[in-house]
């Protein structure tokens, strides 16, 4: 059931339905014959053969053939040691027959009836297509949302993932069958959103070998479409957003094979792409992609320490605002939990700094510096009043002397005072983002979503640690009071 061995010949072609009449026409080909000796791949293959050629007759009997060798190889595990963990093949083999014998009747009903659409639109329905049967956009954007990648790289056991990939391709396949069998729209969509879903668990089953293919196989079928009036009006999403959604997935790919060089690349790219080619109109297509390109690039770029915080912190607070942005214009549950995740990765880097700043003004390297800087200052005091008194003496080549020296120290000193007001302002500043994100996060942040107690924490350790020192009680405390009635709760009662 390969996908690669069928390609994207059972697509229609240009010319239109012609082929889908010829395939109708009565051949002289023989019908098929039960082989009772075929395996499972070889019925398998020979089924589909034969519902390209609209013979769906014989493609049900090699149906059977195969439903038949399964069943035989359930009753030799039956009893022995490996019937726990040699059932899943099997079971999922039962599976697929049941869904291509499901699509056999749906051809049938298509070639031999006129309650084809009927049946065609209760098979899209079945298999969670149901927007393309209700004439709804199927986007490539609705994916689930989940920008914590670090915890994607799962393996599963070998037969299971070989399951899941044969149950993907059996219903790649019968798309296609389908496409080239009827001109309802649906199927072209469902087919794009079938390909781009399977490219996306296959990456994050953790095997970007498979999902590249599949990948590379949803750019063929897209410029299948596009060439075709009837499909290309029927693609829900701009022309200028599909590169971009697949260049993202790309970068995705790309992080799931370890190149995070090349991932963030590919995000720094698409982010400039969006952001330069936008007329002053307001786009959510291109600006949800854009903001997911930004946060993307400043999670790997914090991950792999490749940029400094200056380059990586405008990542953050573009992709939290221009997701804020695209929810208020537009309040969805997909929008609301996009622009929670990012004020969550927001507050949660601004954390970071805030930490790391906090963290240098208290070690010793700091306090030494600033008792340098003390003695520094005593000493002018004490230069002070040597030029003075050298100035009285009309000594003038002491007087030089020490004004030389003390305008040395005095460009020194500053120096170092606009280096210390810099760090206690970049100080305020993170503590203020990381709290008033994480405010805003949890205010936004939907019931469903229930891990993100070590942001509540955050929050809470932040408010703790500074409402009552002098220098940052206000900023805390003030954003607390402003943001605690509109926060649920139950968020805040676990950490507490």
């Amino acid at each position: 059931t390969r996908t690669s061995q069928w390609d994207d010949t059972l697509m229609p072609t240009d010319e239109g339905q012609a082929l889908y009449h010829a395939q109708r026409l009565p051949t002289d080909t023989a019908p098929q014959t039960e082989n009772k000796n075929a395996h499972y791949h070889e019925s398998i293959f020979d089924s589909l053969q034969c519902f390209s050629r609209s013979d769906i007759s014989s493609g049900l009997i090699h149906l059977v053939q195969a439903r038949r060798s399964v069943l035989t190889t359930i009753q030799q595990l039956s009893g022995s040691e490996a019937q726990t963990s040699g059932m899943v093949e099997p079971l999922s083999r039962l599976r697929t027959l049941s869904q291509l014998e499901l699509v056999g009747r749906t051809l049938e009903d298509i070639v031999d009836s006129s309650e084809g659409i009927s049946s065609l639109e209760s098979l899209l329905n079945r298999w969670g297509f149901a927007g393309s049967v209700n004439g709804e956009e199927l986007s490539l954007l609705d994916n689930d949302v989940n920008y914590d990648m670090s915890g994607q790289d799962c393996t599963i056991d070998g037969s299971l993932f070989r399951a899941i990939h044969s149950d993907f391709a059996v219903k790649e396949i019968s798309l296609k069958l389908l496409s080239g069998k009827t001109s309802h729209c649906g199927v072209s969509d469902a087919i794009t959103a079938h390909i781009f879903q399977s490219c996306r668990v296959y990456r994050e089953l953790g095997r970007p070998d498979v999902a590249k293919t599949s990948l590379s196989n949803l750019r063929s079928v897209l410029r299948i479409f596009h060439k075709q009036d009837h499909a290309q009006e029927r693609m829900q999403i701009s022309s200028t957003t599909v590169p971009a959604i697949l260049r993202l997935e790309d970068a995705k790919i790309k992080r799931c094979e370890r190149d995070f060089d090349q991932a963030i690349i590919h995000c720094k790219m698409i982010s400039s792409f969006l952001a330069s080619g936008r007329d002053g109109t307001s786009d959510p297509e291109r600006d949800h992609l854009c903001a997911e390109a930004l946060l993307l690039g400043g999670l790997w770029m914090t991950q792999q320490n490749v940029e400094g915080a200056t380059t990586v912190l405008p990542y953050y607070e573009r992709a939290s605002e221009m997701s804020m942005k695209i929810y208020r214009k537009s309040p969805t549950d997909a929008g609301e939990m996009r622009a929670a995740m990012a004020s969550f990765k927001l507050g949660e880097f601004a954390a970071s700094l805030y930490s790391s700043i906090d963290a240098r003004m208290h070690d010793e390297v700091w306090k030494k510096r600033r008792g340098v800087a003390l003695d520094r200052k005593n000493e002018m005091r004490t230069l002070k009043g040597q030029i003075e008194k050298a100035r009285k003496d009309k000594n003038n080549e002491r007087y030089a002397e020490l004004s030389h020296v003390f305008g040395t120290m005095k460009v020194e000193d500053e120096m170092d005072e606009r280096e210390v007001q810099s760090v206690q302002d970049s100080l305020g500043r993170f503590l203020h983002m990381a709290v008033r994100s994480y405010c805003q996060a949890i205010q936004l942040c939907p019931p469903s979503v229930a891990h993100v107690s070590k942001y509540v924490y955050e929050m809470i350790s932040l408010w703790f640690k500074n409402c009552q020192k002098k220098k940052t009680m206000g900023i805390v405390n003030e954003l607390i009071r402003m943001n605690t009635l509109q926060m649920p709760s139950y968020r805040l009662l676990p950490p507490t």
